[in-house]
């Protein structure tokens, strides 16, 4: 096995998908079907967002969009990216899941929703010295 390739999400309006994405900062890659767009990252993972035509068409059993419990992380170069970016998807008209919050690994953390509901981590990077117990979590979320 050579690890993972690419992540598909099954959305109910690629503009408004990729509205999200662009206010997370991503840059879509050209693809040749009206109903899929591409995120390509130097890694060669992708992530693919896909109307329920198009996925159909790959997954005939597709019973139709439904987020999960699922949430994808993406990495941000520092604490306060993570406010920031936060604050910047919710005031495009976007959901909070969980507000941002030094949490008990040591990042600097929060949970925003796309239109479909896809639970999109922002994850700072860890600093040990700021990690903590887990039971010291409740006294500590901010």
């Amino acid at each position: 096995m050579q690890g993972l390739a690419q992540v598909n999400l099954i959305v109910t309006d690629l503009g408004r998908a990729k509205e999200f994405w662009d206010v997370l900062g991503f840059a879509w890659t050209p693809r040749g079907h009206p109903e899929a767009a591409v995120i390509e990252f130097a890694s060669g993972m992708r992530l693919v967002v896909h109307e329920p035509g198009f996925a159909r068409l790959w997954d005939p059993a597709y019973a139709g969009p439904a987020a999960g419990s699922t949430v994808i992380d993406v990495n941000v170069v520092s604490r306060a990216e993570v406010d920031d970016l936060h604050d910047r998807v919710v005031a495009a008209g976007f959901r909070s899941s969980v507000e941002p919050w030094d949490t008990f690994f040591g990042a600097r953390y929060a949970i925003v929703c796309d239109a479909d509901g896809h639970r999109i981590g922002v994850k700072s990077p860890q600093d040990p010295s700021r990690s903590y117990p887990l039971d010291e979590e409740s006294t500590r979320r901010s």
